[in-house]
């Protein structure tokens, strides 16, 4: 953009009137030469110079580094899940020659720019389009590739006139990727009297041995990620649960369900664990276990289980937040009867699990971040 100061006499240029300093906008391609193509009506005998022409840029900068529009400079480099601060400005300022501005950001997917805390410590990641509309924004972004900011500005001076300017930025978004993914079979149903009540015995039906002895047969997979940006790897587990089991006369049978609802399996940090994760290299292998149970009835037990695992990354900086990397899909399936019934301090061999196999979790692509409304725990009891 030229801002050009014009001494015409007084008189208009092309229509445009200069204002009283003498000042015209012109808006050009970079490096083009201004062509004023005087017309003033009624006067045959006039004179006009332009005294001087300054060029002005708009530029976007990201987090401080200013970007470029045909390649991606050293410094614009970035991470999913990293929050970058989005700044729009023209050089040389011309702040005091404006006198009202207009910005539009056109942002590449996919993005979130707000976020909005729930009960029960859920988080839902959101677009809030009023921040598209500031000179000066930012978002978190959830995918990888190299992204092309736009911003658009429109410029009302001092004068009255107006002028539109636009301009866009190259950054690269580093999205780690999972390099490995192992399931850790087998998986099987188990009837246990090493739970929750040692001494008593009372029976839970359960996914995997008895806790604290061989523990097989728990649902385990590990992950391993690959990532040129430092940071931290969690788990996030969540359960849609629907079980049964019957209960001693004159008491009805005991029924526990989300109603097809996806609920926060204990912690959003699942079982508390969180792993760092090396720049610029392989990390270690990051463990996921869980062994879903609950009390069996007097004569059957059942379960039908599925369970959402998201893999989950955040880079270093205050302002970061967690991106899913991927999710892991798996479910607990299973039927437990004692035709005959029995007490609760009897050994389980009388039950029978009618399924007693698992099927091995399945790894997804995935950028969805988990939410959930209510929270719960794959352990069940009374």
């Amino acid at each position: 953009m030229y801002p050009a100061t014009v001494q015409l006499l007084g008189h208009s240029l092309a229509g445009r009137q200069a204002d009283g300093s003498g000042d015209l906008y012109l808006v050009l391609p970079d490096n083009a030469a201004p062509d004023l193509n005087l017309r003033i009506p009624r006067i045959k005998h006039y004179s006009a110079t332009v005294n001087s022409v300054r060029k002005h840029k708009l530029r976007i900068a990201a987090n401080g580094w200013p970007l470029a529009t045909d390649r991606v400079v050293p410094n614009a480099k970035f991470c999913v899940g990293q929050k970058i601060n989005l700044t729009s400005y023209m050089t040389p300022s011309i702040d005091d020659q404006v006198q009202k501005l207009d910005v539009e950001w056109s942002l590449p997917n996919l993005f979130v720019n707000y976020v909005e805390s729930w009960p029960e410590g859920a988080k839902k990641y959101l677009i809030d389009w009023n921040l598209i509309f500031q000179q000066n924004t930012g978002a978190w972004w959830v995918t990888g590739g190299e992204k092309h900011p736009r911003c658009d500005w429109t410029m009302t001076f001092k004068n009255g006139q107006t002028a539109k300017v636009a301009t866009n930025g190259r950054m690269n978004m580093h999205r780690p990727r999972i390099a490995l993914f192992t399931n850790s079979p087998p998986y099987f149903s188990w009837i246990t009297t090493n739970f929750f009540q040692p001494g008593i015995g009372k029976p839970y039906l359960m996914l995997g041995t008895d806790p604290g002895l061989t523990c097989t047969g728990l649902m385990q997979f590990y992950v391993q990620l690959s990532s040129d940006f430092h940071g931290v790897f969690t788990y996030t587990s969540l359960i849609s649960m629907d079980r049964y089991k019957d209960e001693i006369p004159p008491l009805v049978g005991w029924t526990s369900t989300t109603g097809g609802d996806f609920y926060l399996d204990g912690a959003e940090k699942y079982a508390g664990l969180a792993w760092e994760v090396p720049a610029h290299g392989l990390s270690d292998r990051f463990p996921f276990t869980d062994g879903p149970g609950f009390p069996v009835g007097v004569s059957v037990a059942e379960s039908n289980d599925a369970f959402k695992t998201y893999a989950r990354f955040q880079p270093d900086g205050a302002d970061s937040i967690a991106v899913t990397i991927g999710r892991a899909d798996w479910d607990w399936v299973a039927e437990a009867y004692n035709p005959l019934g029995y007490s609760y301090e009897n050994i389980p061999s009388n039950w029978t699990i009618m399924n007693p196999n698992v099927p091995n979790a399945i790894l997804y692509d995935d950028t969805d971040f988990p939410m959930w409304l209510h929270v719960t725990s794959s352990i069940g009891s009374e």
